[in-house]
């Protein structure tokens, strides 16, 4: 099974909006999360699935990955902050082992479940995405098999 963990794209400034979670994508964290869309598309990735917190920023990163992917999303508070390694074995439970399954959320959860994963010390920016392997849905033999941002999917 192929894990996608990405981290929702730059968001407005918190200090500017006095609900966190209404805030939005800037522009160019639309454009920049397009652009990683695009190289996820060429790299052959086709989750059944993105998991995405209810929060604003994840939302819209989400739907402009699922516009690129056409895959479905399913919005979900497991994915929002406290997302953790007994969510994901909670969300992946029902899917076979050839499945792809993204989430999009928030940091630090984001990184701290790759990186409990995988034993590489994982932190995710805006916009990043890392790939992970798994042999089982117990999540017991895991691998980082790549990790990615903007800078890397606009030289590609």
């Amino acid at each position: 099974m192929m894990l996608y963990f990405m981290r929702h794209g730059k968001a407005l400034d918190a200090s500017l909006m006095d609900d966190d979670a209404a805030r939005p994508l800037t522009e160019k964290g639309i454009k920049k999360v397009q652009r990683i869309a695009e190289v996820l598309k060429n790299m052959d990735i086709s989750p059944n699935v993105i998991f995405a917190s209810p929060r604003v920023r994840a939302q819209q990163t989400a739907y402009h990955v699922a516009q690129v992917l056409s895959t479905p999303i399913t919005t979900t508070e497991a994915v929002n902050f406290g997302f953790s390694v007994s969510q994901v074995k909670m969300l992946i439970q029902s899917y076979p082992m050839d499945a792809e399954v993204m989430f999009v959320g928030h940091n630090d959860s984001m990184s701290d479940v790759v990186t409990a994963l995988t034993g590489a010390n994982v932190s995710l920016e805006v916009g990043m995405v890392a790939g992970v392997s798994t042999l089982s849905p117990l999540l017991e033999h895991n691998r980082l098999v790549w990790l990615f941002g903007y800078e890397i999917a606009k030289a590609l």
